[in-house]
């Protein structure tokens, strides 16, 4: 769109610069209403292009604008989504930490203290039979 743009600046350009040589040849001889006639019908036709110029710009810019509001709008929707989403699993994840050994009965705990004493017993076992003493 800019390259578009750029070429139409430069035609409007080249044109502007053609009319202001044609305006001097007009000064440099006699004026008659021939002329005078030429003269304006030109800047008319050049005052009428750059307006519908101007007016296709400005309509594709305020297109291009709404069309990045709606963008920065839907971005900003799926930010606090997510920010909401992020605090929801913070919160879960804190609220099932202590949840887990609550839901624990109190004789899993006396049957988890046994079975340690055990395997401690055992493993002193093992490591007086590797060393060689007798326990």
């Amino acid at each position: 769109m800019d390259d578009d743009y750029n070429e139409r600046l430069k035609a409007l350009k080249r044109e502007l610069r053609e009319f202001s040589e044609d305006l001097d040849q007009l000064r440099k001889r006699k004026a008659n209403g021939d002329d005078v006639e030429q003269v304006v019908a030109k800047v008319v036709a050049i005052e009428s292009e750059m307006r519908t110029k101007f007016g296709a710009l400005a309509s594709q810019n305020t297109e291009i604008q709404s069309t990045l509001t709606s963008i920065a709008h839907k971005l900003d929707a799926l930010a606090n989504d997510l920010n909401h989403q992020k605090r929801e699993v913070n919160t879960l994840q804190e609220s099932n930490k202590g949840n887990v050994w609550a839901r624990i009965p109190a004789l899993a705990y006396v049957f988890m203290a046994i079975g340690l004493f055990a395997i401690l017993q055992l493993g002193i076992d093992k490591w007086a039979e590797f060393k060689g003493v007798a326990p």
